[in-house]
């Protein structure tokens, strides 16, 4: 099973070389079907923690006629924001008291 955050971190890893991140770039490394690479995107999509390379919000597209499989992604500062948040948790967790 993946995590949001492994998906978050594919995007954010391909965002910082400058590479948008399509549907079937997730499905093909993380592994798993191309419906659930769709789904992971649009769930983080509306959360914010993604964007489409040109900004544009899910309800503008959506209401345009346009298939999350059309678009490529890039992570959000709201995005980058979440991934420091897991790994300071992760961190807290590790650390001795």
């Amino acid at each position: 099973m993946v995590s949001k955050r492994e998906v978050l971190e594919l995007i954010g890893e391909r965002t910082g070389g400058g590479k948008g991140t399509s549907f079937r770039r997730v499905a093909d490394d993380l592994f798993i079907s191309e419906d659930a690479a769709c789904s992971h995107l649009s769930r983080l999509w509306h959360a914010r923690l993604i964007e489409t390379g040109d900004g544009r919000a899910a309800t503008d597209l959506v209401a345009a006629g346009l298939s999350i499989r059309e678009l490529k992604f890039r992570i959000s500062d709201r995005g980058r924001a979440r991934l420091r948040w897991w790994k300071e948790r992760e961190r807290e967790r590790e650390e001795p008291w």
